[in-house]
């Protein structure tokens, strides 16, 4: 088999596996591809893109198209079957941003490369066309990658919605606000992502409070829930596993959701939560048999299939009561870097407002990838990016870019659409 023929095979049998939409690094993708017998050095994902060719695209025609360039270290993988119908860019040697290179014709399965101009560094989009009219939006409801991950971040100087790139001043900005306002959340999970990165290996008493933690913050705000942490602790038996199966077996599910209303730390899906732990715990004892630990667990694979495996209704290993946002935060209590794509990110990233989505509101998928850009760009990890903006936007914290937004004390008004 050829280079080629190999990588279809593996993308096509991970999006059967994974869906398309996850995202991948550049070095993920080369560790798996090379347990087939490829070299690394053959190995090019940036040539195998829907809507990127590389400065050299004359042999673009024989590479079959896989991924979907997302930013310089990280695709999304979907296959050679994706329908994907937009446009294609390129940064042309001595460039400072990407151009329009052309478009992909989802029909011939191929790329199709916009007349060129005189000068070199001319947007092609000047150029008169006759791609098909529809092509602006065509494939636009299945193709997030074209709404959020490519086209607001990786063509600087060129986002189609977002005013400017959501950089290091974005986020200094409103770090410096918070911190001067006293408003800023110190949130132990930027904490854990560094102890995780130097070498900490949570134990299961640590994953059980990282995911109750992560229940009794569903719908509510967490800030009258900090004070209560110890007794939470508590009442959870200090997360030992057995005395809480033995707590449920004599006095039922119930005791939890007494005492957890008790003290005022409860919410409206309490006693669906609660009556779910023992299952849920049950879930988490089988991977525990599967991988040796929970931690083997969560860092086996890419933390977007780890969400999909906790979350996705057809998978064996479903935590009930628990969707992206919520394994995401669980995650995020144990260490692993990523966002919680909760109502205040999906709104603030949507096209009313910094508009790195086309929907009013972004969807939890546009979310893992604008925050992935902006953590390549900045070199912030993700959990301190998701904390700098949702403490912005957090009741009893910022609370500044709220469901009813205060613009008038905007620190971050040249990055907003409701500034123009």
């Amino acid at each position: 088999m050829s280079v080629n023929d190999v990588m279809v095979q593996w993308a096509d049998e991970y999006v059967a596996q994974y869906g398309h939409n996850v995202i991948l690094s550049s070095s993920y993708i080369k560790t798996e591809i090379t347990k087939r017998g490829l070299k690394v050095g053959s190995i090019m994902p940036s040539d195998h893109c829907y809507n990127r060719v590389n400065e050299d695209s004359t042999s673009h025609g024989s590479k079959t198209s896989l991924f979907v360039y997302v930013s310089r270290k990280n695709y999304q993988c979907v296959g050679s079957k994706y329908e994907y119908g937009g446009k294609i860019f390129c940064k042309p040697k001595g460039a400072s941003q990407d151009t329009v290179w052309g478009y992909y014709d989802s029909k011939a399965r191929k790329k199709v490369q916009y007349p060129k101009t005189s000068d070199p560094t001319a947007k092609h989009t000047n150029v008169e066309i006759s791609e098909p009219k529809d092509i602006a939006t065509k494939g636009l409801d299945k193709t997030l990658e074209l709404k959020s991950a490519f086209e607001p971040f990786c063509a600087i100087g060129r986002n189609i919605l977002t005013t400017k790139p959501l950089d290091r001043g974005f986020l200094d900005s409103i770090e410096r606000y918070l911190k001067e306002k006293k408003k800023l959340y110190e949130s132990p999970i930027v904490k854990s992502i560094e102890e995780r990165k130097s070498g900490r290996k949570f134990l299961l008493c640590d994953h059980l409070r990282g995911y109750i933690y992560a229940q009794l913050s569903n719908n509510r705000p967490w800030e009258p829930l900090e004070p209560h942490l110890s007794e939470i602790d508590e009442i959870f038996c200090n997360y030992d596993l057995n005395e809480i199966i033995n707590k449920i077996n004599s006095v039922g599910y119930e005791f939890f959701v007494r005492k957890i209303t008790g003290i005022k730390c409860g919410n409206r899906g309490i006693n669906a939560q609660m009556q779910a732990l023992k299952r849920n715990i049950t879930v988490f004892t089988d991977l525990i048999d599967r991988y040796g630990s929970l931690d083997e667990f969560v860092t086996s694979r890419p933390v977007l299939e780890i969400i999909k495996m906790l979350s996705d209704l057809e998978s064996p290993y479903k935590l009930r009561t628990m969707g992206i946002p919520l394994t995401s935060e669980y995650l995020r209590n144990v260490g692993i870097d990523c966002p919680k794509p909760d109502v205040h990110l999906c709104r603030i990233f949507g096209n009313k407002r910094l508009g790195a989505s086309l929907q009013e509101n972004s969807t939890p998928t546009e979310v893992f990838q604008i925050i992935a850009s902006i953590s390549e760009r900045t070199g912030y990890s993700q959990a301190m990016i998701d904390n700098i903006i949702w403490s912005y936007c957090a009741e009893g914290y910022g609370a500044i870019c709220t469901s009813k937004p205060h613009c008038c004390v905007c620190v971050i008004q040249d990055y907003c659409r409701l500034s123009y």
